[in-house]
């Protein structure tokens, strides 16, 4: 039960005083497993995995860890692409700030795990959109190198400006402290910058850190900043906060309610995209998942959400910003996972309103 509320540890401790005072009972050996995978410690996870086949090779608890386990012998990808068409009553406005016809896809490759805690990856990540009647577009690729051991979790990555012909350096770490920690750090040498500022040669260097906490499954609350560094002489501070709470479970329903604010600040230099000196957020976003159908590892989800708030910009009034988003997920199989969706925001630039209409489109899966 800990575990399934996302306590591997507690989970861990508990089966572990009962382990001192009677002999061990092969449902606590199981138990342990799970969370030795939970926790990502693959070679405990694989030794008890080995034993419990000998005395439980019917348990479906087991079958499945073993599955888990081969999986890892295996190249997987994971795939996410976004489309979306904005209009705005000031066209001339959207198209020097904002852009129309936006596009993005990233899609990676990842090899099998090797060593039991390492994996290597190819990524490649495109944004378009069109300003001015031309279309903008930057692509990034990235070989890396991935290690997870005791949940924590190292990201070394050589990325590579295409336009540019540029390399660049990007690190991530994270850590979970215990039950209800986390905090993740990161740094990127070329970091995504403004499509118009990537098309003058403008390269920024970013640094993030950011601090996480939750009860167990049903409460989460987070704390995040990121300062980008860009050779245009901005640089561009932004902090966010949220509190996250289940209000509603039943077997084939869930509800979410989210609280988050966001501030962000820019330096005061002439720049061609949209840079205003201080720009904060508040909204409270709803969302519900209708698990429609299900048949063994195959299901079916129904994903709805609903964002609305108020944002203020340096010089201009409060505005009200509103998100709608409707989307389906479907478990192809144990391994293979879609979705796709469409939704409509209504944002403000400068004082003036965009209205953007999107669809996604994802998938991810084992080879």
């Amino acid at each position: 039960m800990q575990r399934w509320r996302n306590k591997p540890e507690t989970s861990q401790s508990t089966i572990a005083q009962f382990n001192g005072i009677e002999p061990l009972a092969l449902g606590s050996v199981l138990n342990q497993m799970q969370n030795d995978q939970a926790q990502n410690n693959i070679v405990q996870w694989r030794t008890k995995n080995q034993f419990l086949q000998s005395f439980l090779p019917d348990d479906s608890g087991v079958q499945l860890s073993k599955k888990e386990l081969e999986d890892r012998q295996h190249a997987t990808v994971q795939h996410q692409s976004t489309w979306s068409k904005s209009r705005a009553d000031n066209s001339q406005l959207l198209q020097n700030l904002s852009g129309s016809s936006e596009q993005e896809y990233f899609t990676q490759l990842n090899s099998p795990w090797f060593a039991d805690n390492f994996r290597l990856y190819v990524a490649h990540h495109q944004r378009q959109a069109d300003f001015r009647a031309e279309s903008l577009r930057a692509e990034r690729l990235a070989l890396g190198m991935e290690w997870q051991y005791n949940r924590e979790d190292l990201d070394l990555a050589v990325t590579h400006l295409l336009k540019e012909n540029d390399l660049g350096l990007r690190v991530r770490w994270s850590q979970w402290l215990n039950d209800h920690w986390q905090y993740a750090i990161g740094f990127d040498s070329r970091a995504d910058v403004p499509l118009q500022a990537s098309e003058r040669g403008v390269t920024g260097q970013a640094y993030a850190a950011n601090l996480n906490w939750q009860a167990n499954e049903s409460y989460q609350a987070g704390v995040g900043y990121q300062s980008t560094d860009m050779t245009d002489n901005n640089l561009r501070q932004q902090l966010s906060v949220y509190y996250k709470q289940r209000v509603f479970a039943t077997p084939h329903h869930l509800t979410h309610v989210a609280l988050s604010q966001n501030w962000s600040r820019n330096s005061d230099v002439a720049v061609n995209y949209f840079n205003p000196s201080h720009l904060q957020s508040t909204e409270l976003s709803f969302t519900h998942d209708w698990m429609t159908w299900r048949n063994y590892q195959r299901n079916f989800n129904q994903h709805l959400k609903f964002d609305i708030g108020a944002a203020t910009q340096a010089d201009y009034a409060t505005k009200t910003i509103l998100n709608l988003m409707y989307q389906h997920d479907w478990q192809l199989s144990r391994t293979w996972r879609l979705n796709y969706g469409v939704g409509w925001s209504s944002h403000y630039y400068n004082g003036e309103r965009e209205q953007k209409t999107y669809a996604q489109l994802g998938f991810e899966g084992r080879f």
